[in-house]
């Protein structure tokens, strides 16, 4: 088993995971759920951000089927 200290992938290359910090932010709303992953470095400048949408309905196809 290796000791090597974890990385992630930022704007600034590989770093540390244990030199950033992580953000949770959830955006819960009537028709969706928003949730945006974010990582600051040192600074507090955003290294990283990715988000997940979930809508709340679901998807159905009769938009594209009133097309046709």
């Amino acid at each position: 088993m290796s000791n090597e200290t974890p990385l992630i992938w930022t704007s600034k290359g590989n770093v540390p995971l244990d030199s950033v910090k992580q953000e949770i932010i959830w955006d819960i709303q009537d028709g969706y759920i928003k949730v945006v992953e974010r990582y600051r470095d040192e600074n507090g400048d955003i290294v990283k951000e990715g988000a997940h949408v979930y809508s709340r309905y679901g998807l159905t196809g009769e938009p594209a089927i009133a097309t046709f």
